[in-house]
């Protein structure tokens, strides 16, 4: 059985067992008993975005106007699509006669 240190009301470390904690998965067990790791992969992250800004310095800058160009117009053409999507759900569920508690009320 695994055990994780967690802090009561009084501020002393206790232990518990992973019984105690409910339905857990063995991927957020693993992330409870390994919770440095972010701590470690966040210093390489820092690490490595400082060494790629220093030797990006002194490179031509990349062309990417064309791309971008596409990539803004795609966005557009999903929000547009998106948009016209909800407004027919919108259209559709405020035709109904108890709109308000179709679209707010969750019971």
């Amino acid at each position: 059985m695994s055990f994780i240190i967690v802090r009561n009301e009084s501020g002393e470390f206790t232990q518990l067992g992973v019984d105690k904690l409910g339905n857990i998965s063995e991927r957020q067990l693993w992330f409870i008993n390994n919770w440095y790791m972010t701590l470690y992969i966040s210093f390489v992250y820092v690490v490595v975005i400082l060494l790629l800004k220093s030797y990006m310095r002194e490179r031509k800058p990349f062309e990417l106007r064309k791309l971008l160009v596409a990539w803004n117009a795609g966005l557009a053409i999903f929000s547009i699509a998106t948009t016209l999507f909800i407004l027919e759900q919108f259209i559709l569920l405020n035709s109904q006669k108890e709109f308000w508690y179709t679209t707010v009320c969750t019971r």
